[in-house]
Parts: structure tokens; sequence; C-alpha cells
């Protein structure tokens, strides 16, 4: 499901299947369970650097999305080679500190 109606994505995120939007409290969790996709931007937020390419590439960023403490990480598109693209839940905020 996309909320990008609702976010903008950050403009420093490439094309593809994964993006995070300007909502980003640049916390860096992204970056440390997925550090082959995320990136910080110096002093601003989080972004995909590269989309997933491998099974185990997208099974660290779907938990940096799942694990978002403020739902900043989408993924709302299909990518050839990979399962079906999945959208965010909402969770309770006390998942984060799990």
């Amino acid at each position: 499901m996309s909320r990008e109606s609702d976010q903008q994505r950050a403009a420093e995120n490439v094309e593809g299947r994964f993006y995070v939007d300007t909502a980003c409290l640049d916390c860096a969790l992204c970056v440390e369970l997925a550090p082959d996709t995320f990136a910080i931007a110096p002093g601003l937020y989080a972004y995909v650097k590269k989309q997933p390419e491998t099974p185990e590439e997208l099974a660290a960023a779907r938990k940096a999305l799942t694990n978002c403490c403020v739902e900043a990480i989408f993924e709302d598109g299909a990518q050839p080679g990979l399962p079906g693209a999945k959208g965010t839940e909402s969770k309770p905020w006390w998942r984060f500190w799990k």
C-alpha cells in the first residue's frame, strides 16, 4: 500500500520499489539493519542508496521497513526476480524498542 500521496519521498532515494520519505527522524536503524540498501544524508534523513538485489538484501530492507519507528520506509513497486511487494503495516510504538 502506498502512502505517497500523503508523504514526500526524500530526493536522495534511487528509483525503485523501496523509498524513504521526509518523515524520517534520522535514527539510523535502517542503516544498521540494511547497510547495503540505506544511507544517511548528512544532517537530514535516511534514503535508499541502492535497491535490494538479493533475497538477503530484500529481507534486510523489509526488516528495516517493519522496524522503522516513524513508518517512513515504503515498498510499493515490483522488481523482477524478487517476490511481490509488501506494504507497510501499522505497529505499536513499543515494537521499536524490542
